[in-house]
């Protein structure tokens, strides 16, 4: 994490063997979830219990990064400086810097200075 960076309350971090970085000033807000792997999931194995993805992908958050409320921030994802996620949405991917993304799964809602 870097200097003035924060979690908000209640916010999930797991990072189940992979890394997740997040730059200097950024806030991911209450209640986000940020998760560095997912789970493997083959025909006719139990459900409960499945052990975790072994390439891990991890999670980038570059800096001066706004995460709203109640986020879920998938493996591989990577956020770009300056960027927004608007409160409730899935990001799955990259976000270049300077934009704002929003929704379930997350797209870009508009760049940051445009009207």
């Amino acid at each position: 994490m870097g200097d003035r960076s924060s979690l908000g309350m209640g916010t999930n971090v797991r990072a189940a063997g992979g890394t997740i970085r997040m730059g200097a000033g950024s806030t991911v807000a209450q209640y986000g979830v940020l998760v560095a792997a997912n789970h493997v999931v083959r025909p006719g194995e139990p459900r409960f219990h499945v052990r975790w993805d072994e390439e891990r992908h991890g999670i980038e958050i570059g800096s001066n990064v706004w995460v709203g409320a109640h986020c879920v921030i998938l493996p591989g994802s990577v956020i770009g400086d300056d960027a927004v996620i608007a409160a409730g949405s899935v990001v799955r991917g990259t976000v270049p810097p300077g934009e704002i993304w929003g929704g379930v799964p997350a797209r870009k809602i508009k760049s940051i200075g445009e009207a």
